[in-house]
């Protein structure tokens, strides 16, 4: 492709082509326009990866929490039934031969309120 000329204004009617740009300088565009799209691929795979790692624990701390869970269900549901007043009050009274105290046995205590000074 040729240069568009520039017309002399000088003495001359001659014109006058642009010289090229030089091999160096050229070389040293290219290699600026090859590092920057280095960096940004870097940057790109970078985020990538630490994307995949975020997402591998995501999905770990789940499965753990949904072994968690399952752990936790049934001893949820063992606590229910071991506090149950009634189940309590049948073992005392049947395994252990515990009976409820007489009034004569039971001893009040009244404790004084505190006042806010």
């Amino acid at each position: 492709m040729k240069d568009f000329p520039n017309v002399n204004q000088g003495k001359t009617n001659k014109l006058i082509r642009k010289k090229p740009e030089s091999e160096n300088k050229v070389t040293i565009k290219l290699f600026l326009a090859i590092v920057i799209l280095f960096f940004v691929g870097f940057i790109f795979v970078k985020q990538r990866i630490e994307y995949i790692k975020t997402e591998r624990n995501v999905n770990r701390l789940l499965l753990k929490e949904r072994t968690l869970t399952t752990e936790i269900l049934p001893l949820e549901l063992e606590e229910r039934y071991l506090t149950h007043l009634d189940k309590i009050q049948k073992i005392a009274n049947r395994d252990l031969k515990l009976q409820f105290p007489r009034k004569s046995q039971i001893i009040k205590v009244e404790i004084p309120k505190k006042t806010q000074e």
